[in-house]
């Protein structure tokens, strides 16, 4: 059989060298069932910039006795393809499936996990991620991600203004004193990288996950403490 969801017939004969001949044939006839609910797409573990989905097929798993003899029962044909709806509908995600699918009518993919994660997490990210069975059902689902910006701590007396967004770091001196030498640290004190501007303004790419941060500026002997918040 080539695909077991489909009537067949063959005939075939044997002949000797004599001319007698005899005729058989076989006949295969399938099932008699119907698709007509789409799979589902839930999610297994949901995080901040990676998300673990899963494409099932088993809506009609264990069968259900159709109502009337002459009414065909509802099989589940299992999952063509999982993956994206359109490449353009898909921003900065990656996604992996955790089993090739199969075609064989007779044993088809009920479950598949979906894996999507953010490929750079300074940038937002959209995905849309679509199911289809073999009898053309269609169920779609979405996971979406927005980069972290910053809010700073308000400070009269500072005299630098520092903003985060899309994996850049803005750096910004309210007086006509150039900015100079800055040092940021994180939450936990640890050094990460050490600034120097000679302007009032400075943007450095850096990437930074939520929490909460210290600019310390260095200008003659004179020191100021900028802090500020990395959030989602």
């Amino acid at each position: 059989m080539i695909n077991r969801a489909k009537p067949a017939r063959c005939t075939f004969y044997v002949q000797d060298w004599a001319d007698n001949i005899h005729v058989d044939s076989v006949t295969f006839t399938p099932t008699t069932s119907i698709d007509t609910l789409p799979p589902q797409i839930t999610a297994d573990s949901i995080g901040v910039d990676r998300w673990v989905l899963r494409a099932t097929e088993l809506r009609n798993i264990p069968l259900t006795p159709p109502p009337c003899p002459l009414t065909p029962i509802q099989l589940e044909s299992g999952l063509r393809d999982v993956g994206l709806l359109t490449v353009a509908d898909c921003f900065n995600v990656d996604v992996q499936l955790s089993r090739q699918l199969s075609s064989d009518s007779l044993q088809p993919t009920k479950s598949v996990l979906i894996r999507a994660a953010v490929h750079d997490p300074s940038v937002d990210a959209r995905c849309v991620l679509s199911a289809r069975d073999w009898a053309g059902n269609i169920a779609t689902d979405s996971v979406q991600y927005s980069a972290p910006t910053t809010v700073q701590s308000p400070d009269p007396n500072n005299s630098v203004q520092v903003r985060y967004e899309h994996g850049v770091l803005f750096v910004r001196s309210t007086s006509p004193a150039p900015i100079g030498m800055a040092v940021l640290y994180n939450s936990r004190g640890e050094y990460l990288r050490t600034l120097r501007a000679d302007g009032n303004s400075h943007q450095e790419s850096i990437t930074l996950s939520t929490g909460a941060y210290w600019l310390l500026r260095m200008v003659d002997d004179n020191c100021s403490v900028s802090p500020f918040l990395v959030v989602e």
